[in-house]
């Protein structure tokens, strides 16, 4: 009896000091949630079954299963503790000589799907040409890739991303799990136990109205960390792109959506003072301020990532700046959004020098307040896009520096045709790339060189006329590669489009909106296609053709 006193105050205290020890054995791996298997010493089962019944009730375990063929090997089921700490717990006792998740096996390794009821309809997460909430049709693949991700890692607790916001709903049943706790303040003891000149923040800071509770009045940031870090495989609602991460909620913006500066630059002081890796800012306004700039720079300095909305006003960020997006500061990262058929949505804004990666934010579906879901649209709902594979990476990459990790989005995105005038990255987010360092192939081919020039006069009529389809070929006998000329472009932007194929119907180049004199991007064989296209709205001067260009070289 004395003995078996011992192994249980000796579990009391591992239990105690290892509570959030982080389990590398199982990290990225997929496994059932609130079970593990525990083999324990053969000596242990015979000579202390009291101790071993103690032992399961400090985790609340119940046993599922013993099996005959492996003499001590239980099928527990754990409620006191997540399996993580339960496999700290456990690994540790003398009395244990194994213990293991219950992993997910399936056929030729393909991801499982998480048990979260609405994920079916998380397009942005895994896309297979579902429809979104208005009825439209996606496209396969059309996602960031995130099954795939999660097989490397679905995020690490001690990374803490802040939504500097309307606040979070901290009580959502999707999000509670996964909400930072401020781990050197005790609740409501009016003290200002840590020092940090906030007294009882436990959950973050409400610098709108002044008080420590920074709970969503609005549900703009209740959708927003839904997308970033809903609890995954829970049987409830859906998951967020790192659901193993922590949120810090900021709150600076009030119930109409709307806050000031020196408020938002507070929220941002406040997130990097306490820990956070990643600033989430779905929002924007204002023009330039030294004053965010320095707070920016200053996040810089501490190594923490500000993903920021480029803005929904279907503008050019290149010659209508839009902020906090637009600041030139390298731990900034600008994100358009993209819909489920992989086009830059509608009133998504972009900039080819200034906006870095682009992401889903059309019909994205994630939580609000009173435990419900809803589709929002926005570069609002792209950037938690962003901001949960930033935490992703730097859950496996800590080290990285902000720029690193723009980097690795920018250069890891999927090439879509139709952003390669429009993003810095000419593509969408994958996450799977990003953690992996995988640089997808570019489809323009290389400048083989040798290029001549032959005079061509093409023009749309000006202005051009609505409901227009029309193509017109360009040839030249003997040629490997071509690309033309624009003298001039001017189209309705995000609705009258110029399109590029080569010979084989694969295309090369798509152009809409206002631009100066350019080249095409390169064209294979000896024969492209031009195709325009107008809708019924808007109508402006079209297009002229001076010329274009033809190389023989392989």
């Amino acid at each position: 009896m004395g003995r078996a006193l011992a192994f249980l105050v000796c579990s009391l205290v591992v239990f105690g000091s290892t509570a959030v020890a982080k389990i590398k054995t199982h990290h990225g791996v997929y496994y059932k949630p609130g079970e593990i298997l525990v083999k324990f010493k053969s000596e242990a089962m015979l000579a202390y079954p009291l101790a071993k019944a103690n032992l399961y009730e400090l985790t609340g375990a119940q046993v599922m299963k013993r099996y005959h063929t492996s003499f001590g090997l239980e099928h527990i089921r754990i409620s006191k503790a997540d399996v993580t700490e339960a496999l700290t717990y456990y690994r540790s006792h003398p009395m244990v000589e194994y213990a293991e998740p219950n992993f997910i096996y399936t056929v030729d390794g393909e991801p499982p799907l998480p048990n979260d009821p609405l994920f079916n309809e998380e397009w942005s997460l895994y896309n297979t040409g579902q429809k979104d909430s208005t009825g439209q049709e996606g496209i396969v693949d059309a996602d960031i890739d995130a099954l795939e991700a999660w097989e490397k890692t679905t995020g690490d607790k001690n990374v803490i991303v802040a939504v500097i916001d309307t606040g979070i709903d901290y009580t959502h049943q999707d999000i509670t799990q996964n909400m930072w706790m401020n781990p050197n303040e005790i609740a409501d003891n009016k003290l200002d136990d840590d020092g940090n000149g906030f007294i009882d923040d436990i959950y973050g800071w409400n610098f709108s109205e002044k008080n420590n509770d920074p709970k969503d009045d609005n549900g703009h940031g209740t959708h927003v960390s839904g997308t970033i870090a809903a609890v995954g495989n829970n049987s409830i609602g859906v998951i967020g792109v790192a659901p193993g991460v922590r949120l810090m909620a900021v709150k600076f913006l009030n119930s109409f959506g709307s806050g000031e500066l020196a408020d938002a630059v507070s929220a941002i002081d406040y997130a990097v003072q306490m820990g956070a890796r990643v600033l989430n800012n779905s929002w924007g306004g204002g023009g330039f301020s030294q004053t965010m700039a320095d707070a920016i720079a200053a996040a810089n300095n501490k190594n923490v990532v500000f993903a920021a909305a480029a803005g929904n006003d279907s503008e050019n960020n290149d010659t209508s700046k839009h902020y906090p997006s637009s600041y030139d500061i390298s731990n900034v990262i600008s994100v358009a959004a993209t819909n489920n058929k992989d086009q830059l949505a509608k009133f998504s804004n972009f900039g080819v020098k200034t906006v870095h990666v682009a992401a889903p934010g059309d019909n994205i579906l994630s939580s609000v307040l009173k435990n419900e879901y809803q589709s929002y649209s926005g570069t609002s709902m792209a950037t938690p896009h962003v901001s949960g594979v930033c935490a992703l990476l730097l859950s496996l990459e800590p080290d990285l520096t902000p720029e690193e990790v723009r980097t690795r989005l920018v250069e890891t995105s999927d090439e879509i045709l139709s952003f390669r005038r429009k993003i810095i990255a000419q593509g969408r987010v994958n996450a799977y790339n990003v953690l992996c360092d995988i640089i997808p192939p570019k489809k323009t081919p290389k400048d083989p060189g040798g290029w001549k020039n032959v005079s061509y006069k093409l023009s749309t009529p000006h202005d051009y006329l609505p409901n227009t389809q029309k193509s017109w070929e360009i040839h030249q006998e003997g040629a490997t590669y071509l690309k033309i000329h624009f003298k001039k472009f001017d189209t309705e932007e995000g609705y009258d489009f110029v399109k590029v194929t080569d010979s084989e119907g694969n295309a090369a180049d798509q152009m809409d909106g206002k631009m100066k004199s350019f080249w095409t991007f390169i064209i294979r064989g000896d024969t492209a296609t031009i195709h325009f296209e107008s809708d019924d709205q808007v109508n402006r001067y079209g297009f002229d053709i001076d010329k274009f260009a033809y190389s023989t070289l392989p």
